[in-house]
């Protein structure tokens, strides 16, 4: 049926409603822009706040050691003194602690070099985390010294 001006093709005095097909092709890629521009910048922040998650677990640890330190005079060798269930801890994205082999794992926290007299908590990207590519491992000791590989310290805590 061919429609006349004033009715549509099923004979209704309202206009004919709808998008033509170029309308939709731009908007689509109007779209498909604004996500190219935006999902790289949202990307990179959100491996920033999984990396200050992940400094803010190695701030708390490091209290717990200092605590244990004044209760047992030496620092905790391993994660169980410290009054965790597994010597292996990761964390996730919200700095909860999850399995190892958790999918949802976005870093893996050591305790090496653990001593009466010093210890070191290393904080190792996991999984998508390793897309920061300049902050891969974070480690702290017990004097507080801060350390970042393969970057700067500066640029990572």
């Amino acid at each position: 049926m061919i429609s006349r001006p004033g009715r549509n093709s099923f004979g209704s005095q309202f206009p004919a409603g709808g998008f033509s097909l170029v309308e939709l092709l731009v908007v689509t890629a109007i779209v498909a822009i604004l996500l190219g521009v935006a999902l790289p910048g949202y990307e990179r922040q959100m491996l920033r706040v999984k990396r200050t998650t992940a400094l803010a677990v190695l701030e708390q640890l490091r209290a717990r050691q200092e605590r244990f330190f004044v209760h047992h005079h030496r620092y905790a060798e391993t994660f169980n003194e410290l009054g965790f269930a597994s010597e292996v801890y990761a964390i996730d994205a919200e700095g909860r602690a999850v399995e190892p082999d958790s999918r949802q794992r976005s870093y893996r926290i050591t305790l090496t070099a653990a001593t009466g007299l010093g210890y070191q908590l290393r904080a190792i990207a996991q999984l998508r985390q390793r897309r920061d590519a300049r902050c891969q491992e974070l480690a702290v000791d017990g004097r507080g010294a801060r350390e970042a590989q393969p970057g700067a310290v500066e640029e990572c805590w």
